[in-house]
């Protein structure tokens, strides 16, 4: 390590920060994809399934119509 730190001319504790931070959004990567996949699993064989992602997208976006609707009408 010691040598890689010198041919990129940084230091020790710049090198093990780098180091660290790779670590972690790969982890948090790998975290994400089991997620993912646990909701895949979840979803199979109920009408979510079966939704394209045009249907998916629509109904997002009248979700939050309908919530800045509230918010406004709260108001």
């Amino acid at each position: 390590m010691e040598r890689r730190a010198k041919q990129e001319k940084r230091t020790m504790s710049e090198l093990v920060r780098e180091l660290y931070r790779r670590y972690v959004s790969d982890a948090a990567r790998q975290e994400f994809g089991r997620a993912v996949a646990a909701l895949r699993d979840e979803a199979a064989g109920t009408v979510a399934s079966r939704l394209t992602m045009r249907q998916i997208d629509a109904e997002i976006t009248a979700t939050r119509r309908s919530r800045r609707h509230s918010v406004k009408s709260a108001r």
